[in-house]
């Protein structure tokens, strides 16, 4: 079998700026975004499911949130003499926190 070399050398400080993989980001999104052209040129539907399909849902959404409700229940003012009598009121002997 064929020794492989340490990509950091023993003792030596390793920093993004010194390394040799100081560009991988650019390349890895570079190789992303081209999968991603090739794939939309291949399949069309991939463009209506990834982009125009969620857009919509979202326009849909924010339409949705505007619409004034129809009903519009009366306001109830909660109290605890609106309840029937007698009421259990269980209580605790020590506080709790």
């Amino acid at each position: 079998m064929e020794k492989l070399e340490p990509l950091v050398k023993p003792g030596s400080t390793y920093t993004l700026q010194d390394g040799e993989t100081d560009d991988s980001f650019g390349n890895n999104l570079a190789a992303v975004l081209k999968k991603r052209l090739n794939i939309y040129k291949r399949n069309k539907k991939v463009i209506f499911n990834d982009m125009i399909m969620p857009a919509l849902i979202m326009l849909l959404g924010v339409l949705l949130s505007k619409v004034p409700m129809i009903y519009r229940s009366e306001s109830r003012i909660q109290a605890p003499d609106r309840l029937p009598l007698p009421q259990r009121v269980l209580l605790n002997r020590a506080p709790v926190n």
